[in-house]
């Protein structure tokens, strides 16, 4: 049996702006916004209670118009009735888990988005920038478990989904309430200012030491590099290694190059970040092994 929280907490997540004053919005957006929600609170499940307690957020009621309001409710499968949520360890890893989406009434209790609008969406590499924030004392969870999971690249990404009907015209603001009180807001400025502070990241120019994965040979391909580890595609743009290839140099797995690698990135309209990277200059090639000679063009006598 599915055990629910206590029915006399409500939970909401409200979207906020002139263009939902008739209660409507695009199904498309609001539902990838809704898939956001479940796969932040999913995924934050699974890294703070991997032996224990698994939660997934479902509607509680159809949603109410005005702006629009959903009801959410959040459901485990770790106990049996509603009576041993709250009076079980499940009670405990809903706390944290509640708090930590921004629905606890505790005044500055750090939550994801507070930490999404203090980092501008950023990763959490320092607890100086929010070191005023407060650990919720019934949790018990460790600001290095808090950091460390909304550092997670998909809980973040979860999370830029929520906020993306705020890019739509007309939407202002992303709330969570409990009880039918805010407890936490995004403007849209907050999320354009973390788009900002992402390209800043990305985009830039810089000398690179890469291995070579996959080499393509064909000059509109991308070649398959991996930097320290980290994969990716690029295309070579130096008309010096072109005329080494022409020439009959070969590339390949395990080769590695010292390269000026040039990263640009673009956002569609859902705010997905469409990121392409270039090499306009290879500047020093290291093979794995050395080129064996062509011993069918040897002249016989040498």
């Amino acid at each position: 049996m599915q055990s629910r929280e206590d029915p006399q907490q409500e939970f909401e997540i409200v979207y906020l702006g002139p263009a939902l004053n008739e209660g409507r919005i695009d199904v498309i957006v609001l539902a990838d916004a809704l898939r956001g929600f479940g796969t932040l609170t999913e995924r934050t499940s699974d890294r703070l209670f991997r032996d224990g307690d698994k939660f997934h957020v479902e509607l509680a009621s159809n949603p109410r118009t005005g702006s629009i309001i959903i009801p959410v409710g959040f459901v485990s499968h770790a106990v049996d009735t509603a009576e041993n949520v709250l009076s079980s360890k499940g009670a405990v890893a809903l706390t944290v888990l509640v708090t930590l989406l921004g629905l606890s009434p505790v005044k500055d209790a750090i939550n994801f988005l507070k930490l999404f609008k203090r980092l501008s969406g950023r990763a959490a590499t320092d607890v100086e920038p929010i070191k005023d924030l407060l650990i919720d004392p019934k949790i018990n969870v460790e600001i290095r478990i808090v950091l460390e999971t909304y550092s997670d690249p998909e809980v973040r990404a979860s999370i830029r989904r929520i906020l993306r009907p705020l890019r739509e015209p007309g939407i202002e603001a992303f709330e969570t309430r409990r009880n039918g009180n805010t407890v936490e807001r995004v403007d849209k400025s907050d999320l354009f200012a973390a788009d900002e502070a992402e390209l800043e990241e990305i985009v830039g120019q810089e000398e690179k030491t890469l291995d070579i994965q996959k080499a393509a040979l064909v000059r509109h391909l991308a070649w398959h590099f991996s930097d320290a580890g980290y994969p990716f595609d690029a295309q070579i743009e130096d008309e010096k290694l072109w005329a080494r290839v022409m020439e009959g140099e070969r590339f390949g797995s395990g080769d590695r190059m010292r390269v000026v690698l040039k990263t640009t990135a673009k956002r569609d309209s859902t705010g997905r970040l469409r990121v392409e990277r270039t090499i306009p200059e290879v500047l020093e090639v290291e093979h794995a092994t050395k080129p064996q000679r062509d011993f069918f063009d040897e002249d016989p006598r040498t």
